[in-house]
């Protein structure tokens, strides 16, 4: 499976919240020699990933976890 790379806390926030929940079977998709952090879903077959330094620059915790909630709210799946 090819990750999906993503380029901000918020685009990463709505592509987790699509796969969270009952039913849905997740794990880390890191990718550390290449500074990525991610989280894949075997329900799916999909891994969302985000450079570190991309994540850091575009979003801090408080941030990234308003979007997840909000992307949380608005995810139909």
């Amino acid at each position: 499976m090819s990750p999906r790379l993503v380029h901000t806390a918020e685009e990463y926030a709505v592509a987790l919240a699509a796969h969270e929940g009952a039913g849905h079977e997740t794990y880390r998709a890191d990718d550390i020699p290449a500074r990525l952090m991610g989280r894949g879903c075997r329900t799916h077959g999909v891994e969302i990933q985000i450079p570190i330094a991309e994540f850091k620059a575009t979003g801090d915790l408080a941030a990234f976890q308003a979007a997840t909630k909000r992307a949380r709210q608005t995810s139909a799946c």
